[in-house]
């Protein structure tokens, strides 16, 4: 498999049963999954989506449009789908994920095995939303109230200054995320949720994009459970994959 700068392995396999690409949150890189490969079922291959504008891409222009951050991934996953494949996204990821999803089931003849979108809410909740166009200091607030950035990272204004682009640029990258004239989803979903921070009866309203039944899973915790209960999750992922892969 030749190198692609969008993709980070953490097991690379000769020959993986499933491939299982893991989209990252808003202002988040792929070091979120960095742990992931020991708990994670010994037939997946984990791979972390590295998007522009973070970690060792700190310095490549953040994209700010979905359309175009699709197309681009759908460019260089391609060459990705000749094994099974499944997608997981968190929050922005799951936005990501889903489009994705749409991109390949719309374009190829490749069939995801599943898409698990976590702590996501549906498309139409985030459109309109002005978080994008705050000051860079009320951004910092914003970052300040996820309780998921180190207080010595919010206290350093060189960090702040080139963190902030990437923020904004993945917030304006939700809130500007058109489905109005999108088809539903054929692929198999799994939503996975924490209902402190999604009301079930707002989450569930996912279905209307897509067009089959969903399963729903529930966790403890806060918007990152992800992280709070990292193998709870792993572990869900793990009898998914028995469930709906091709073992």
């Amino acid at each position: 498999m030749i190198y692609n700068k969008y993709f980070k392995i953490f097991n690379k396999k000769s020959n993986p049963k499933l491939r299982l690409f893991c989209f990252p949150y808003a202002g988040g890189n792929s070091s979120i999954y960095n742990c992931w490969d020991k708990s994670i079922d010994n037939n997946i291959e984990l791979i972390a989506v590295e998007l522009t504008g973070r970690s060792n891409r700190m310095f490549e222009e953040p994209i700010h449009d979905m359309d175009k951050l699709v197309e681009v991934l759908y460019e260089n996953i391609k060459c990705y789908l000749n094994k099974p494949f499944a997608f997981f996204g968190h929050s922005m990821g799951g936005l990501i994920s889903y489009a994705l999803s749409k991109k390949i089931e719309e374009n190829t003849s490749f069939k995801l095995d599943f898409l698990i979108i976590s702590a996501t809410l549906p498309p139409f909740y985030y459109l309109k939303g002005k978080t994008h166009k705050y000051s860079d200091e009320d951004l910092i607030k914003v970052l300040k109230n996820q309780n998921n950035t180190p207080q010595e990272a919010l206290d350093s204004k060189e960090l702040m200054e080139l963190m902030i682009p990437t923020i904004r640029a993945d917030y304006k990258l939700i809130e500007t995320y058109n489905t109005e004239n999108i088809s539903t989803l054929k692929s198999k979903v799994i939503l996975f949720n924490s209902e402190e921070d999604i009301d079930k009866q707002v989450m569930i309203q996912w279905q209307s994009y897509f067009v089959n039944s969903y399963d729903y899973k529930v966790f403890k915790g806060n918007h990152f459970f992800l992280k709070l209960y990292q193998e709870e999750v792993i572990s869900n992922i793990n009898n998914i994959y028995y469930t709906y892969s091709h073992c």
